[in-house]
């Protein structure tokens, strides 16, 4: 028996280094060049190293991932390119080789090693930086504006899942900014090495759904919230005897021994850090929302809802009583589409191109099939059209809605309330 003890506690030991290695060396390439990224000109040197690793990539993805991989790469948002799948491949191998040549040169025991310690150390940081940018940019809602007047114009079965996602959180800025404070939250606990076991934890829990979110509604950021969710899981594994040693009234942390200089070195470096990752994101979310709240406060711009005032057809007026499916009743426009909803309440969506220095919107039907052309004149929230649809001759004068007419951003929050009110 004594044998086969020593045999399976040599090979837990051998499998335990192995799969600790081996996420050492796969973690780092892979948030690679952070940190070493917020120093000022690295890119400099970073940019020709990258562009001959993504040449590899490219050589070895049709091998991989065969007629899946493309060699198109275009900077569109998507995070779950067939190149970032080929690289991460490639990462998972070079790691694999790595470990296995580590393992075979290094067969010592450490009880305190140092590179478990710096990779901790990174994943935090890392793992900070990236829950900073996402969590800021919807405590400042950025991530998710208000629903346009695009968005409000069409039916559920023509959203996409992203689509509808993007409009279920952008309806409600509460929650969307409860959402955001719980990652910053997570990354400033991340911070420091006392209040790393709870910011992991709950980094946990806000990229298990974040991560959940993007896999069942098509968010094309998938494999990244993938790895991050990995990070928060593996810092709060790495310190679970914390909670055991907290309950006995004992600490973990011993207390840093260096002198005055050293310990100001320590501080400084860490609030720069900090400032590095923070300030950049706070500019960059800011900057988008105030080009975000531009898009809908332009005096010149058309972009809104309006009630039809008057309608001309032919040269014939239908007044607001006519119960006539071919008055315009309701108009919505947006920079892409515009919905006219008639006397009878059918909507009908067209996309549009507007030139506001011609002063001219450009109308086309969904099949592509019918267009039209219109002049418009804005006088305060009054708006005039004049042109053809149809090859009918229209004019018709709206008035810019007071209130939002869609029951979506419309319905006001209620404490009491005596039935649901589900529609």
């Amino acid at each position: 028996m004594e044998p086969l003890k020593k045999i399976f506690t040599h090979s837990r030991y051998f499998i335990h280094e192995m799969v600790s290695r081996f996420m050492f060396v796969y973690l780092i390439l892979y948030i690679l060049p952070f940190p070493l990224s917020v120093i000022p000109f690295f890119g400099y040197i970073y940019q020709p190293l990258h562009v001959l690793f993504a040449s590899v990539v490219d050589i070895a993805g049709p091998w991989i991932l065969g007629d899946y991989y493309t060699l198109a790469h275009i900077e569109n948002g998507s995070g779950d390119t067939s190149y970032k799948y080929a690289e991460a491949i490639i990462l998972l191998a070079v790691a694999g080789i790595a470990t296995t040549l580590w393992m075979f040169f290094d067969r010592m025991r450490f009880k305190e090693r140092t590179w478990s310690l710096g990779l901790e150390v990174l994943l935090r940081y890392y793992l900070a930086a990236s829950l900073f940018g996402y969590g800021f940019s919807k405590v400042i809602p950025a991530q998710f504006p208000l629903p346009t007047i695009e968005m409000l114009s069409r039916t559920y079965g023509e959203s996409s899942p992203m689509g509808l996602l993007w409009t279920f959180m952008g309806a409600s800025p509460a929650y969307t900014i409860l959402a955001g404070v719980s990652e910053v939250l997570a990354a400033a606990l991340l911070l420091f090495r006392r209040t790393t076991l709870p910011g992991a934890i709950l980094a946990s829990f806000v990229m298990a759904n974040v991560f959940a979110l993007n896999l069942f509604y098509d968010v094309p950021v998938k494999l990244y919230s993938f790895h991050l969710l990995w990070m928060s899981v593996f810092l709060m594994v790495s310190h679970g005897d914390e909670l055991l040693y907290t309950w006995k009234g004992k600490s973990l942390h011993p207390v840093f021994q260096g002198g005055k200089r050293s310990r100001l070195i320590r501080l400084t470096v860490k609030v720069l850090l900090v400032g590095v990752m923070i300030i950049p994101n706070l500019i960059y979310v800011i900057d988008q929302k105030q080009k975000q709240a531009s898009y809908y406060m332009r005096k010149d711009s058309i972009v809104g809802e309006y009630d039809v005032s008057s309608f001309t057809i032919n040269n014939t007026p239908l007044s607001q009583a006519t119960d006539n499916s071919r008055r315009w009743k309701k108009l919505l426009i947006s920079n892409s589409i515009v919905q006219i909803v008639y006397a009878d309440g059918f909507p009908v969506s067209w996309y549009c191109a507007i030139r506001n220095g011609a002063k001219k919107i450009h109308v086309a039907s969904k099949d592509l099939t019918t267009t039209g052309e219109f002049t418009f004149t804005l006088h305060d929230e009054s708006l005039h059209l004049n042109g053809l649809l149809y090859q009918d001759s229209i004019q018709v004068t709206a008035v810019r809605s007071s209130a939002n007419a869609s029951l979506l951003l419309g319905r006001k929050f209620q404490w009491i309330t005596e039935e649901p009110y589900n529609r």
